[in-house]
């Protein structure tokens, strides 16, 4: 069983104490161009802070920190602190870092090694703020102890010769971590944040007036849930905990509650279908799989895929580069003429290359590959042109590219384009002279009919040449997974039975949408001003229904109350559909707005 030692490292004055000579000497290391250099030398000298009193202003030369407001601010803070990630720290030993916010790690199975090595990096760091004029605070520096041991001997850590506070969790960026990693401090961190922001949210509105379903609804999704799920693919795991999942759950039902103005006796899984939200924890699994796939990390149900990632941030290219492959006009004597398309044809996906000589009508080559099924035909067309720009560089031949899918065609003149085929078109086609036009598909262009032709024909092939999935498929198959189990977990729950009249499955309401309000969730979910409801709660001594038939619930008058007979008569010869329990779903989706004036009808009754 391992131990792991986090201190968070505190630095004084972090920003005001860098100093502007140390920064042009660390310029001057990274050999960054001249201009660049003695902009920024520029920009450094000569600062100086004032400070008006009534008739005297009150001046000092600056020499120190980054200048605030300042869009190279994080640059050159940056820039300062490169160097300390180079330092040679002892084996097992990991610094992390955003800003000034400062992580050391350490991990080993013997606690006394894991010391020593921890006590040597700090050491490092000390001797590196000394040469770099940084101090750090040893008062605010604090240390975590991580690991399943019950009983062991709390060492004490020295730093700067003073002993660090040892603590039993860490806030770092947002994320509460604790001295067992059992996640329930950062749980309580989340539904504190979640409540102070619903006793706010709660005085704008009530049952009949106020923020409207939609906007509630829109709240929730766009600031509650992405409060509750931050940093969701750290801490996902624990929901295998039943106290962490149902702790989550009951802040969801705090606002799937207000979201439809629904009586606070209506159960999670009702108010949560009624609000038409993802259960948390389902949404916060799909979340944690997303950051996996985008990591390269397995996820179950989609490991026999491979996925086109991003390209890497180091790989973009620089701000400055601009590519204007888009030339309707150009007076440069091409020597090919090539078409491109992607096509996709009874599940299978392929693209092709057809070239010609210029001023012919004859092709010389033709190029024609399969993809996985899985791709895109966005991908197809792409992979069309990375293979025409690989034939132009194996050639050396200058060519002007006819394309018919607009999209395609601006992603390879973009510079800010992170897809990996882009990429490549871009870096085969330095050097060579050429353009891209746009055709519209089927506009009568012979190499173009041809291209389509062979990428349909390449649809055929046996050997794939591309089998690298979009990312949106992988959203895809996780989403469908995700409403397979919150359909699953709603169909075989014992709670919700009225609401299950009316939405049978999670697909049924997922397809429909309704902007429920005050009255309409009463009905829908079985919890409102009916004398079955009040029974169970205390409020009334008896629960039949006027008509004497049976009790009074909200389905009993919907379908079944007399007192209703000639409105319900009148609203099923309207529709051509009988009205009863069986076909309540088929009402809510087909005819909601006659459903839904004879609901309020009987409401006015009650």
């Amino acid at each position: 069983m391992k131990f792991g030692i986090f201190i968070s490292l505190d630095i004084s004055a972090a920003f005001d104490s860098v100093c502007f000579d140390i920064i042009e000497s660390k310029l001057r290391d990274l050999n960054i161009p001249p201009n660049l250099y003695f902009i920024f030398v520029d920009y450094l000298k000569n600062r100086f802070v004032k400070l008006p009193l009534q008739n005297y202003v009150a001046c000092k030369p600056l020499r120190r920190g980054c200048p605030q407001g300042g869009k190279s601010s994080p640059l050159l803070w940056n820039i300062f602190v490169n160097d300390i990630f180079h330092l040679s720290l002892p084996y097992g030993c990991y610094l992390q870092a955003y800003a000034d916010d400062f992580i050391l790690y350490c991990d080993h199975h013997d606690l006394n090694v894991c010391m020593n090595r921890i006590s040597i990096a700090l050491k490092m760091l000390e001797s590196w703020s000394i040469q770099n004029q940084l101090s750090f605070n040893p008062n605010k520096t604090v240390a975590m102890i991580v690991t399943r041991r019950r009983k062991f001997d709390m060492p004490t850590i020295y730093f700067k010769n003073s002993p660090i506070s040892i603590v039993k969790n860490i806030r770092y960026l947002g994320v509460i971590l604790d001295s067992k990693l059992l996640w329930n401090d950062h749980i309580s961190y989340i539904k504190s944040k979640a409540l102070s922001i619903y006793n706010m949210l709660r005085r704008k509105f009530a049952s009949s007036w106020g923020l409207s379903f939609d906007v509630l609804r829109l709240i929730y999704l766009h600031a509650i849930e992405p409060l509750i799920t931050y940093a969701s693919p750290v801490w996902f795991y624990s929901l295998s905990k039943t106290n962490v999942k149902s702790r989550l759950l009951s802040i969801q039902r705090i606002f799937a509650l207000s979201i439809i103005r629904g009586y606070r006796t209506i159960s999670l899984e009702a108010s949560l279908v009624l609000a038409n939200i993802v259960p948390i924890d389902l949404r916060i699994i799909y979340l944690a799989n997303m950051y996996r796939i985008k990591h390269c990390l397995p996820v179950d149900h989609l490991s026999n895929l491979k996925f086109q990632l991003t390209l890497p941030v180091e790989d973009f290219h620089h701000p400055s580069v601009s590519f204007n492959f888009l030339n309707n006009v150009c007076n440069f004597n091409h020597n090919y003429h090539i078409y491109t398309d992607g096509s996709k044809l009874a599940g299978h996906v392929g693209c092709a290359v057809v070239i010609f000589p210029a001023n012919s009508n004859q092709s010389i080559d033709i190029l024609k590959f399969r993809l996985a099924d899985s791709c895109s035909i966005f991908q197809a067309e792409l992979f069309a042109i990375y293979q025409a720009s690989e034939w132009l560089k194996r050639n050396n031949q200058s060519a002007k590219i006819f394309i018919d899918s607009y999209s395609a065609l601006l992603a390879c003149c973009s510079s800010k384009s992170n897809d990996l085929l882009v990429h490549g078109i871009q870096l085969n086609l330095v050097g060579i002279h050429f353009c891209l036009q746009w055709i519209p598909s089927h506009s009568g262009y012979l190499g173009n009919e041809l291209a389509d032709q062979h990428a349909k024909d390449a649809t055929n092939l046996s050997y794939i040449s591309y089998d690298f999935c979009p990312v949106s498929l992988a959203k895809y198959f996780l989403k469908n997974i995700m409403f397979y189990y919150w359909d699953n977990r709603w169909k075989t729950s014992r709670d919700g039975s009225v609401t299950r009249r009316f939405f049978p499955s999670i697909y049924d309401r997922l397809s429909y949408y309704i902007d429920l309000n005050f009255t309409l969730v009463q009905f829908l979910s079985g919890h409102g001003k009916f004398r079955h409801y009040l029974y169970n709660i205390g409020y009334s001594t008896d629960s039949s229904c006027w008509c004497g038939i049976d009790t009074q619930n909200s389905i009993h008058l919907i379908c079944y109350c007399q007192r209703f007979a000639s409105p319900r008569f009148q609203i099923e010869n309207r529709c051509g559909l009988s009205l009863h329990e069986e076909t309540l779903p088929i009402w809510i989706t087909k005819f909601p707005v006659q459903l839904f004036e004879f609901l309020l009808l009987i409401y006015k009754c009650l």
